[in-house]
């Protein structure tokens, strides 16, 4: 069943600062996600002024953070799915928010690129770094 803005799942308001804002694949492809997961997503935050780095895509419109409902999915799992949609090619996993989650976005100008953030500000890059902890833990 489509509602809002032919999303099946979320409202245009669960995308938090100025929906508007966001480019026009974010909120169809996160509600992909959901459908392809098959358990609730929790939005945290797209479109966005501040509080991320410098050359951020949420000050594009162009990036999500969001978690999955926890107990439902093993990491393994979720990015399983988030890898079955190939508009996203950032993706990064933060295990050490209050509700551990991921980071997509639709960047154009570059190739797949994954993370596991250990902290604030501490990353670690690579699809095979990201596969690994998703495993370890």
């Amino acid at each position: 069943m489509k509602t809002e803005n032919n999303l099946r799942y979320f409202k245009k308001s669960e995308f938090v600062k100025a929906p508007d804002k966001l480019h026009p694949d974010i909120m169809p492809s996160m509600d992909e996600l959901r459908h392809l997961a098959c358990v609730p997503i929790h939005i945290h935050v797209a479109w966005n002024t501040d509080g991320h780095s410098k050359n951020s895509y949420h000050y594009k419109g162009m990036a999500v953070d969001f978690h999955f409902k926890q107990g439902m999915l093993s990491p393994v799992e979720q990015f399983a799915c988030i890898r079955s949609l190939p508009i996203f090619h950032g993706i990064g996993f933060y295990p050490w928010w209050n509700s551990p989650g991921w980071h997509l976005d639709i960047r154009q100008d570059q190739d797949l690129l994954c993370w596991i953030s250990h902290g604030p500000e501490i990353y670690c890059y690579g699809v095979e770094a990201l596969i690994r902890y998703l495993l370890e833990h």
